[in-house]
């Protein structure tokens, strides 16, 4: 960091610090108790999810270049996409003015956060990769553990670490490729990484194989992939244009303003894809009948935003997945519950009609049709997409997890369950006020934590919806309590909407 820039920099922090920041102390302070009171029960937890033998299972599925190399694409897709909208690169919007408008180069503005960026990464691909690695050398049954699991899990885990370092670091590179790149430069990237993908699939699948057994080569490739896309820092942070940065900072700052606020929707939408080429498909068409007429509609709806279309139905495969070699395994609670809020969020780019049907059904009925069914016209969209998609992804997960029933339907009780769940949110009525007066208890005022609550609804159901989706061969009637809550639920928000 140069002197002009350390410079403006300590001057913006004592301008922010003496109008909105708190102070250092007050800092230490909550993040000691935040990591006392949430860290140390979610690592106890993931220790204990860890300790299930299901999970290793599961864990050690990913260490199989075949499954593990498409998941790998996928990610790196996700974070070129992400970039377009938010990537690394971000600040405060007057300090990214400051700095774009200002002399200073611009790799010596961007460097920093996508250092910070690019250890975040690396640090989270280091813990994934190593908790594979570890799961494979102790199962020794998957291709990169076959020749170093003799000596134990730790040889394994070094290897995954290894692996999931590199992975790490080339998420952070296309995360600013997307930023940096321009739309036609983005659809060019994504379509050399699906075609590399591919053909890294098929060859892990049929000659690494057949060559050895170690897992060398695969590192060997990742590192070579991340030293070339390291080569590309520098032109990429040239390429980033002010406008894109000061857009992104502004877009990123009202976010996490209205994410304060529980807002959350409202914060979601500021990252809602622009119409593509496919907004000139004509979506009303004179089809019969009117759910099938629905159907269209809401198809062509989403291909017009064909990156959340995408994203959607990428969620949805891989999440099932997870759930067929999950239900292979018997069954984990703790990652069946977060595959559950998984589905719930993968629906989103699918229900957006949905959404608006429910809008107007608070409304006068239009053209004859009744509120009842035109909302049920639009579930269609979200059940039969999502419960193909999961069962597609169920699918492909064959070859390690094998052909269940009990996976299956699984993951069509979720698809359903979760489609309802949309319609159940879509249908909320604004805070009750009640919840803003306080509630005084000997734990302390619990107000903040019923707003909570109230804003996380749907995503907390959808945590419950996985749990009782992982408890179907044991404790069937869980799913069952569920569906008829949910059921209730939107019986009675439907007659007070």
């Amino acid at each position: 960091m140069t002197a002009s820039l350390r410079m403006t920099m300590q001057l913006w922090r004592q301008r922010r610090d003496g109008e909105e920041a708190p102070s250092a102390g007050y800092r230490v302070y909550s993040a000691l108790l935040g990591l006392v009171v949430l860290g140390a029960p979610a690592a106890r937890g993931l220790w204990l999810m860890l300790e299930q033998p299901e999970t290793r299972g599961a864990l050690a599925a990913f260490a199989d270049p075949t499954l593990l190399i498409p998941v790998a694409g996928a990610a790196l897709l996700c974070a070129l996409a992400a970039g377009s909208v938010r990537g690394p690169v971000v600040f405060a919007p007057f300090v990214a003015h400051v700095l774009g408008e200002g002399p200073l180069p611009r790799w010596r503005i961007a460097l920093r956060p996508l250092l910070i960026a690019a250890a975040a990464l690396g640090a989270l691909g280091i813990a994934l990769g190593a908790l594979v690695g570890a799961a494979a050398g102790g199962a020794s049954t998957t291709l990169i553990a076959a020749n170093i699991a003799t000596s134990g899990a730790l040889p394994a885990a070094a290897m995954g670490a290894a692996i999931g370092l590199c992975l790490g670091l080339l998420v952070a590179a296309l995360w600013l490729a997307g930023q940096a790149a321009s739309p036609r430069g983005r659809r060019l990237l994504a379509l050399v990484l699906i075609g590399a993908t591919t053909a890294a699939a098929w060859s892990a699948g049929r000659m690494l194989v057949l060559s050895t057994t170690d897992a060398l080569p695969l590192l060997a490739v990742l590192a070579a992939a991340t030293v070339l896309m390291a080569l590309t820092i520098p032109p990429l942070l040239r390429r980033l244009r002010t406008e894109t940065i000061v857009g992104q900072s502004r877009r990123w700052q009202a976010a996490r303003g209205l994410a304060t606020h529980l807002e959350l929707s409202q914060a979601a939408g500021l990252y809602g894809e622009r119409p593509g080429p496919a907004r000139r498909i004509g979506a009303v068409r004179g089809i019969r009948p009117l759910a099938l007429r629905v159907l269209v509609r809401d198809a062509v709806g989403v291909l017009r935003t064909p990156a959340r279309a995408l994203a959607a139905v990428a969620a949805l495969a891989v999440s099932g997945a997870l759930i067929a070699l999950l239900v292979a395994q018997g069954g984990s609670l703790v990652p069946m519950a977060l595959l559950g809020a998984a589905v719930y969020t993968a629906l989103g780019p699918l229900t957006d009609g949905l959404r608006h049907a429910v809008d107007a059904a608070s409304s006068t009925s239009l053209y004859g049709v009744s509120d009842g069914a035109l909302v049920a016209s639009h579930v269609l969209l979200p059940l039969l997409v999502g419960g193909l998609v999961l069962l597609l992804g169920g699918l492909l997960a064959a070859p390690w997890s094998g052909l269940s029933p009990l996976g299956a339907l699984a993951s069509l009780l979720l698809a359903a369950s979760t489609t309802l769940l949309r319609v159940v949110d879509a249908l909320k009525p604004p805070m009750p006020p009640v919840l803003l007066t306080p509630m005084p208890t000997p734990a302390g005022d619990l107000s903040a934590a019923s707003r909570i609550v109230w804003a996380l609804e749907a995503p907390l159901a959808a945590l419950l919806l996985g749990l009782s989706a992982a408890l179907l061969a044991t404790a069937p009637q869980a799913s069952a309590v569920m569906l008829v809550a949910l059921l209730a639920l939107l019986v009675r928000r439907w007659r007070r909407r």
